[in-house]
Order: structure tokens, then sequence, then C-alpha cells
């Protein structure tokens, strides 16, 4: 089944890639530049939503997730 979920996916990307009305990109300067900042981007915000996943570090009294949730912390009292 991912074999074929795979391969209708290659297909698809190929019909895209050879459609007419693709034009070849002017790889320039700006071209490179454009594709490592965005690039850069992307890694940023990943690792950084898994940082805060893991470790969100927040421990305020007043935040809204101490509305929702009990600390383990104040179920003990």
């Amino acid at each position: 089944m991912i074999s074929s979920i795979l391969q209708n996916i290659y297909f698809i990307v190929m019909f895209i890639l050879q459609h007419e009305t693709m034009q070849p990109v002017k790889k320039d300067f700006w071209f490179y530049f454009v594709y490592v900042a965005s690039t850069l981007i992307v890694l940023a915000v990943i690792i950084l939503t898994i940082k805060y996943l893991i470790n969100p570090k927040e421990e305020s009294k007043n935040h809204i997730k101490r509305i929702i949730l009990e600390d383990e912390g104040e179920k003990k009292n």
C-alpha cells in the first residue's frame, strides 16, 4: 500500500515538473541566497518547535495552563 502511495506521489511530481508552463530558473546569487535563507528558517523553526515541545520551561503561577491542568506538586498538598 505504501509503495502504491509513493508511486502515485512520484507520478504527480513528475507530471508537475514536466508541465509545459514550467520555465527554467536562472540560478544566480539571489536564487541560492533565497534557497539557503529559507532552509535555515525552516530548520530553526523545526529545532525550536521540538525544543519547546520537550521542555517548555513555563513555571509561572498564573499561566493559562494552570486553569486547565494541576501540577503534580499541587496534588500532594
